[in-house]
C-alpha cells in the first residue's frame, strides 16, 4: 500500500489526464482521416493531391499549387541527399 503522502491521488489525476487527452487525440485524428476521405472520394483524387485549408478542412489543390508542393519536395530530397552525403563523406 502507498504511502499517505497524496502522491497517489496525483499520480491517479494525471494519468486520467493523459489517457483523455490521448482518447481526445484519436477522435480528432480519426474525424480528420473521415474528413479526408470524403474529400478524395468525392473529388476523385488521392491523398497527394489534398491541402489542408486555413480552417482547418481538406481541399484539393489546384495545378500550381500541386507544382510548387512537387518542387518542395524535390528541394527537400536533394538536401536529404546532401546531408547524408556529409555525414558520411561521400
Amino acid at each position: 500500500m502507498p504511502q499517505n503522502t497524496g502522491i497517489h491521488d496525483l499520480d491517479t489525476h494525471i494519468d486520467r489526464v493523459i489517457g483523455q487527452s490521448s482518447a481526445q487525440g484519436w477522435d480528432v485524428a480519426e474525424a480528420r482521416k473521415h474528413q479526408k476521405e470524403e474529400v478524395m472520394a468525392s473529388a476523385g483524387v488521392d491523398g497527394h493531391q489534398l491541402s489542408r485549408q486555413p480552417d482547418g478542412s481538406y481541399g484539393v489543390l489546384r495545378p500550381e499549387e500541386r507544382a510548387v508542393h512537387e518542387r518542395a519536395q524535390k528541394i527537400h530530397q536533394k538536401a536529404g541527399e546532401w546531408k547524408r552525403r556529409d555525414a558520411t563523406g561521400r
